[in-house]
């Protein structure tokens, strides 16, 4: 304690299998293969999950914004960032991108 932090053998292990944990998940759903088969690799009779679908307003938000950005700049996105403390840029000549 006190010194530099230090990561043993076990902890490279443990953050590594989280790791590949992390990436056995869907990027989409976040389910893993394990969550809908069995044991033998048989789809289980009732799934853990079920599908249902829900209205994000930081998302609508978010494509509203986009819709927002000047077609060709380049490098533009969208982010959310606490209320007034944004910065709208202005796209400069040199920021569009040329159609080849």
């Amino acid at each position: 304690m006190g010194g530099p932090a230090r990561w043993d053998d076990s902890d490279r292990a443990k953050a590594v299998a989280f790791e590949r944990y992390l990436n056995s998940r869907c990027k989409s759903c976040g389910t893993t293969h394990d969550d809908w088969h069995d044991d033998d690799d048989y789809p289980l009779e009732e799934p853990y999950f079920e599908s249902t679908w829900k209205i994000c307003d930081g998302c609508v938000a978010v494509e509203k914004a986009r819709g927002a950005i000047p077609e060709g700049t380049a490098g533009a996105y969208v982010t959310m960032v606490p209320l007034g403390t944004s910065t709208v840029l202005e796209p400069d000549d040199e920021d569009e991108v040329e159609e080849p």
